[in-house]
């Protein structure tokens, strides 16, 4: 199963688990998350110099996704605790 398509079930999976009702937004930062994804694939694997360039736009939006993410858990934590 590629990567993002993993990643949406597992926390999926990590919401049904906890919170029928608990929803995960999967808008605009997950588009990001899926443009990063291949960014960084071409930097794993480069095919061309351009694949090895890390702007300064993809450098916020790491930082952005990363916010997401951490969003994320802690709102799966706050319903599996109750706070």
């Amino acid at each position: 199963m590629p990567t993002d398509d993993n990643l949406k079930y597992a926390f999926k999976m990590a919401a049904a688990s906890v919170d029928k009702t608990y929803k995960i937004e999967f808008g605009k930062e997950w588009t990001i998350f899926q443009k990063l994804l291949k960014k960084r694939n071409g930097l794993t694997h480069p095919k061309k110099i351009g694949d090895m360039v890390v702007s300064l736009k993809d450098q916020g939006d790491v930082a952005d996704t990363g916010k997401w993410f951490g969003k994320i858990l802690n709102g799966l934590k706050k319903t599996t605790i109750g706070f």
